[in-house]
């Protein structure tokens, strides 16, 4: 389970007038997209480069005097390596390193999170603007989020406050390598993770193919890490035992949450229930009742489909194609 990442490289080009020729070389030669900030921060990756152009200054950019933000799809290094021996150099008066941009993932208050860290990193809390305006080489912009960051982030995931932290950007990794756990321990409500377990059973035995699919989008959605599993004997009803496979999950998400991913991935796209999930909180069953709407006629099948599309939308196009192929081969193998 991953806590934190990188996010774009940021570069502050002080082009020679006029600038549009650096604009233009960082498209036409580098595949650049001009953007907005606000574009650059939806459509960029842990391996793209935001660069603002801008004409000369003392340090840093102002907002109200950028020329142009272009997104490039690589690293820092490998486009200023690039751009030397293109004699691109020439185009520039002065480059600076921006700030140090990294996202953590946090549960619990944001607020609760915000003030832990800020007292810990003896941070500043700012918007993107700000920080971008503020910060500079040798300091980081440490971004929230409430959503697994193995995948693109777009700025609607990302909390409106950012801290700008006057340390450089491995010295904040190295604390959030070994305290990043605690500060998230200690926004949350409880100040402890949830033990759940999760059952799985199939009357038709297909157990491996059922815990590979499982152990798949836990892993895609980083819901949390796995402790144990195991054979176990569970009452399908009174007076009778069946045998199920079960799964010791510890995660920082509440049992409703995850028993809204269990339900969406009971059923396939046609509908059809192809597996049991049962989930147990503190030795108690979570029924399917306790998410979702009250107060209505309710039917699990519905319920099951509608948690089915919203699973699907939070993966990507190639982890949906592979779902897909997984029940697939379950349907096949009955």
């Amino acid at each position: 389970m991953v806590f934190f990442r990188t996010g774009p490289r940021l570069l502050f080009l002080h082009a020679r007038e006029p600038t549009s020729r650096m604009t233009d070389y960082l498209v036409s030669r580098e595949d650049g997209q001009i953007v907005s900030v606000h574009e650059g921060l939806d459509r960029s990756t842990e391996e793209s480069s935001l660069c603002f152009v801008t004409e000369p200054q003392e340090r840093g950019i102002r907002m109200d005097r950028l020329d142009a933000v272009v997104l490039v799809r690589c690293d820092s290094s490998v486009l200023l390596s690039r751009m030397v021996n293109a004699r691109a150099a020439e185009l520039v008066e002065q480059i600076e390193l921006g700030p140090t941009s990294l996202v953590f993932r946090f549960a619990g208050e944001e607020q609760d999170i915000i003030d832990r860290l800020a007292t810990a990193f003896d941070a500043r809390v700012v918007s993107w603007e700000e920080a971008l305006e503020q910060g500079g080489e040798g300091e980081t912009i440490l971004s929230l989020t409430r959503r697994a960051i193995g995948a693109r982030l777009s700025e609607v995931d990302l909390c409106s406050r950012n801290l700008l932290i006057p340390e450089s950007g491995w010295q904040v990794r190295r604390k959030l390598r070994t305290n990043g756990l605690l500060f998230i321990t200690e926004s949350l409500a409880s100040h402890e993770w949830e033990e759940l377990r999760i059952s799985v059973y199939d009357a038709h035995g297909r157990y491996e193919k059922h815990y590979e699919r499982l152990t798949f989008i836990l892993s895609r959605l980083e819901v949390g890490m796995i402790l144990g599993e195991g054979w176990s004997r569970d009452h399908a009803l009174a007076m009778l035992m069946v045998l199920t496979y079960q799964i010791r999950l510890f995660t920082l998400m509440t049992p409703e949450q995850i028993k809204e991913i269990l339900l969406g991935l009971e059923y396939d796209d046609e509908g059809e229930r192809i597996v049991d999930l049962d989930l147990y909180h503190r030795n108690k069953k979570v029924p399917w009742g306790a998410v979702g709407p009250r107060g209505r006629k309710r039917r699990k099948e519905e319920e099951g489909r509608q948690h089915r599309a919203r699973l699907l939308e939070r993966l990507s196009t190639g982890d949906r194609a592979y779902l897909r192929d997984m029940e697939r081969r379950i349907r096949e193998s009955a």
